[in-house]
């Protein structure tokens, strides 16, 4: 048995932080959502925007905004003595925690947020088309002049 790495005692870490956690994973999954939506969507009342996107570097740009803040957050267990404490005693090795922060922070949530750009995006800008066919539609009865009795 390696006393520095064990799938077993990794998998049961990582069950563990997901438990502990799940909330503000939630709340940073919702908010990112919720944030990418608001911003495509404002981007997407543009009509000049909605045809000759440059989605790549939108894609890229936001990717980085996020990921700041969420590498930032790694090992939040050392803000506060008496949860560090508790941390420093789980039955994980160093690496496996540094392992799981790694494939959490580096790997998973960029992968994440590769499968919800798309979606989120999409669904912003056809709300950002159908807001503007309405109002323009709205505006052009209101433009139109009525002339009563020739």
């Amino acid at each position: 048995m390696n006393p520095h790495f064990n799938i077993t005692r990794f998998i049961n870490y990582g069950r563990y932080n997901i438990l502990l956690n799940k909330k503000t994973y939630l709340f940073a999954i919702l908010g990112l959502a919720a944030s990418l939506f608001l911003l495509v969507f404002i981007m997407g009342m543009n009509s000049a925007f909605r045809h000759q996107a440059n989605w790549v570097a939108l894609y890229f740009i936001s990717m980085s905004i996020v990921l700041v803040p969420i590498i930032g957050y790694a090992f939040p267990a050392f803000r506060n003595k008496e949860i560090a404490t508790r941390y420093y005693v789980l039955p994980a090795s160093i690496l496996e925690k540094y392992i799981y922060e790694f494939l959490l922070k580096i790997v998973i949530i960029p992968l994440l947020f590769a499968l919800i750009f798309p979606i989120i995006s999409n669904m912003a800008i056809a709300m950002s088309e159908y807001i503007f066919s309405v109002f323009s539609t709205y505006t052009e009865k209101q433009n139109t002049t009525f002339s009563y009795g020739d």
